[in-house]
């Protein structure tokens, strides 16, 4: 979803309210009955066993962030009133780290649970839509714009996919750093199909090691997405301001990302909503990952065999996603080297996701790179016209057609063309910290 300044404001007040209690919580509605799960309550904490057992000192922490209400379909909302989607709520929440410093994560996965610690699935009526994990703290910028402050470095939807930020088979000199400064911020897109609300909590898996002298490298999280630091997408009339599909089948294509970096493509990911059929992303108009949705497994299949997860998977209809491929270890990246992704959609094939007046939802094209680069690489500033390669000149952006908002929700979508994943956290920084 995207939203203005004055909304980001309101989100950014929502997660200073946070910070005191360390976890900010979705109330019910007034008189709104609420149905959790018999079995008492999880912990919030707890040490489970790590499926990468081959490396030295990792341990695997699960963290539950919330208690977080769904509100029911008939619940009226900001998101049913403004957004038109009913039963689902956006929350930026300032949460724990898995461990205060001196740790190195190399791996996380994504989850939705109840209040006893059963799965949270689709075949339950609760929709994982995504989430966005974010630090803030000394050095941390958004690699893939360069923006200061946020660093958006994991995200899942309801594919729940692993995301790895080391070769978990080899010896870790690299991983995602966690220091003292480090403040972390989650924001959550949840959502209700069913008319009656649920408690439910974030889940976050985190595989760690200590930090030692020979980590000598950082592994650094680009974003990817459409309308890429708000530049235009290279391809024509296939969405609106809205991101709301004006075909059925298209490619809408990026504008290119330039590394600053030089190092190793770690992991690649994709991530698109209904009627996505794959998310190809090019490596200097290479394909690097063709990341492909799976209509055919079982919803949150890529979480089934991971050990210290609870429950089971459950088959889904084919109308929705059930799991996204992705790719590790795809060899070096160099500075300069070009990347753009290609979000690929056929609506007439696998039906789109609808808003409440039956009109079709926007859609996301989103992959994040996961690059292993030298410590100093990783802490030096980046310029936003060398990522955008507006150094280069304007180009073809010069011969895009320009739209002007004609409603509130066209000022929405375009108030923040980073999307609230990029804009709301980084707004939060001067009130929240």
């Amino acid at each position: 979803m995207k939203f203005s300044s004055t909304l980001l404001l309101q989100a950014a007040a929502t997660a200073s309210a946070a910070v005191v209690g360390r976890q900010a919580m979705s109330m019910p509605a007034p008189g709104e009955t609420v149905i959790g799960r018999s079995g008492g309550v999880a912990p919030e904490i707890e040490n489970v066993k790590s499926p990468f057992s081959n490396i030295p000192g990792i341990k695997r922490v699960k963290m539950r962030y919330g208690p977080y209400t769904l509100p029911s379909t008939k619940t009226k909302n900001f998101e049913s009133q403004l957004l038109g989607v009913s039963g689902m709520i956006d929350v930026i929440t300032h949460i724990k780290k898995p461990c205060t410093s001196g740790c190195t994560v190399v791996s996380v996965l994504g989850d939705l649970e109840y209040t006893n610690g059963t799965r949270a699935l689709t075949s339950d009526g609760s929709w994982l839509h995504h989430s966005v994990l974010f630090t803030n703290g000394p050095g941390r910028r958004d690699a893939g714009c360069g923006i200061p402050g946020m660093d958006p470095w994991f995200s899942t939807g309801d594919e729940r996919n692993p995301a790895y930020y080391a070769d978990v088979n080899s010896t870790i000199d690299t991983g995602y750093h966690i220091n003292d400064g480090d403040n972390f911020f989650l924001y959550s897109e949840l959502m209700n199909m069913d008319p009656v609300a649920k408690e439910v909590y974030m889940v976050l898996y985190y595989d760690i090691v200590p930090t030692t002298p020979a980590m000598t490298k950082q592994t650094v999280s680009v974003w990817l997405e459409l309308n890429q630091c708000g530049m235009p997408d290279t391809s024509r009339g296939n969405l609106n301001l809205l991101q709301q599909p004006q075909k059925n089948v298209f490619s809408e294509l990026t504008h290119p990302w330039y590394s600053p970096y030089n190092g190793n493509m770690v992991y690649v990911s994709g991530h698109e909503h209904d009627g996505g059929t794959n998310l190809v992303i090019y490596k200097n108009d290479a394909v690097l990952c063709d990341t492909k949705a799976n209509y055919n497994a079982p919803m949150e299949s890529s979480m089934g065999a991971m050990p210290g997860m609870g429950g089971s998977t459950t088959a889904q209809p084919t109308s929705s996603i059930g799991a996204m491929t992705y790719c590790r270890n795809m060899g070096a990246v160099k500075k300069g080297d070009q990347f753009h992704i290609s979000a690929n959609y056929n609506l007439d094939k696998y039906p789109g996701m609808k808003k409440d007046d039956g009109s079709l939802d926007e859609v996301m094209g989103i992959s994040i790179l996961m690059i292993s680069v030298p410590k100093e690489e990783a802490a030096a500033p980046i310029n936003f016209m060398e990522v955008t390669g507006l150094n280069k000149g304007l180009g073809g952006l010069g011969q895009l057609p320009m739209k002007v908002p004609q409603t509130l929700q066209e000022l929405i979508a375009t108030g923040g063309r980073f999307g609230i994943r990029k804009n709301a956290a980084t707004a939060i920084v001067p009130m929240a910290m």
